[in-house]
């Protein structure tokens, strides 16, 4: 995870991905942001949503080549109409290889 974002694997460093909520068309939605290391070949960064947080399913593919930075916006709005929880979650793994 640290050679993905970028941060000093010697040095704690808590969550690397901010969650905050956007709001466009009168929906809020989530959002997710995270440091990227430009420098780190064949990584892939997924983000994953589960509504019980046992059953995840991943939900999109982030293209990070040559960005210092990714950001992810969830579909789904949170609104009083979706009386359901929704969680997201950053996923890196190696390209062809099973997650880190």
């Amino acid at each position: 995870m640290k050679y993905a974002t970028g941060l000093d694997p010697l040095k704690p460093c808590g969550s690397v991905v901010q969650v905050t909520a956007e709001e466009a068309g009168g929906d809020a939605c989530l959002v997710l942001g995270w440091p990227v290391n430009p420098e780190a070949t064949g990584i892939r960064h997924a983000v994953e949503a589960s509504e019980d947080l046992q059953t995840w399913t991943e939900t999109a593919e982030v293209e990070t080549e040559g960005k210092s930075s990714a950001t992810f916006r969830d579909a789904v709005p949170m609104n009083a109409e979706s009386p359901r929880r929704r969680f997201l979650r950053l996923k890196i793994s190696r390209e062809g290889e099973s997650p880190l």
